[in-house]
């Protein structure tokens, strides 16, 4: 998926109740920057990378209160069958 499309597909914001989904994502070296145009917020973070892991650390949040900020879903497919 293009940056673009999983701006429009994915973490949303929510503020009294109402979703408002990523307008765009970007990525410049560590920093991952995600705008939510019509919440008029955008949050910052800072992204590492290990071997086993991604951490994603929030560095600045500008712009008009949120409750809360969904970043990352998982969709997951059963690919294997468990024993």
């Amino acid at each position: 998926a293009s940056q673009e499309e999983f701006a429009e597909d994915e973490a949303p914001t929510y503020r009294g109740g109402e979703a408002f989904p990523a307008s765009h994502a970007s990525l410049a070296g560590d920093k991952l920057t995600v705008r939510f145009g019509k919440a008029n917020v955008t949050a910052t973070y800072r992204v590492t990378a290990g071997r086993d892991y991604l951490a994603l650390r929030l560095e600045s949040l500008v712009g008009d209160p949120i409750d809360r900020i969904d970043l990352v879903r998982l969709r997951l497919r059963k690919r294997y069958q468990c024993l």
